[in-house]
């Protein structure tokens, strides 16, 4: 009897297990295919997660990111990670980024904080989103140039306008003047 206790525990710890393993393979899948750099960083702020599109914007690999600070590719989000007491979630929004080579990039930033129970090692896992915004500030850049060229274009078409009024309200005055010369003579 005890026996098969053991043995139905046995198959339930290894369902469990493989229920867990099946888990974290998915959460890696979601992780790896993000179109967000996510970064996962320890108590003491060293990066622990690193999925390949942080590699792609930070243009640095997740063997060489492993280990190393946060400020290494967000300055400003280390400090901002003081609010880990206060929150679970905190959108810090646009910040600067430096990339490997210290190239400058603009990023919009969010974090989430968990913290772990004693039973698994305690401490607390801080998972950071960020947006590469590139394109978005080109993008915007561009729309501000072709809304400067079409209110000159405005400008331009009323001046036109208006030059076209003066040239004719002109030529009705000198017709006037030259029908009175005809007169005159």
């Amino acid at each position: 009897e005890i026996a098969s206790c053991l043995v139905g525990s046995e198959m339930c710890i290894r369902d469990s297990n493989e229920q867990i393993r099946a888990s974290e393979k998915r959460l890696e899948a979601v992780i790896n295919s993000a179109l967000d750099a996510i970064i996962c960083v320890d108590q003491h702020q060293r990066i622990t997660v690193f999925n390949p599109t942080a590699a792609a914007l930070f243009q640095c690999s997740a063997s060489d990111a492993l280990g190393s600070t946060l400020d290494r590719f967000l300055p400003d989000a280390a400090q901002a990670l003081a609010f880990a007491q206060l929150t679970t979630q905190a959108l810090l929004g646009e910040m600067t980024a430096l990339t490997a080579s210290g190239k400058e990039l603009a990023v919009e930033v969010s974090v989430s904080f968990e913290r772990h129970a004693a039973s698994v090692g305690g401490g607390e896992t801080t998972t950071v989103f960020a947006r590469d915004l590139t394109s978005r500030k080109k993008a915007e850049a561009q729309r501000n140039e072709l809304e400067d060229q079409l209110r000159e274009s405005h400008k331009m078409q009323a001046l036109g306008t208006m030059a076209g009024g003066i040239a004719h309200d002109f030529n009705n005055i000198v017709g006037a003047i030259l029908g009175n010369v005809e007169l005159a003579k």
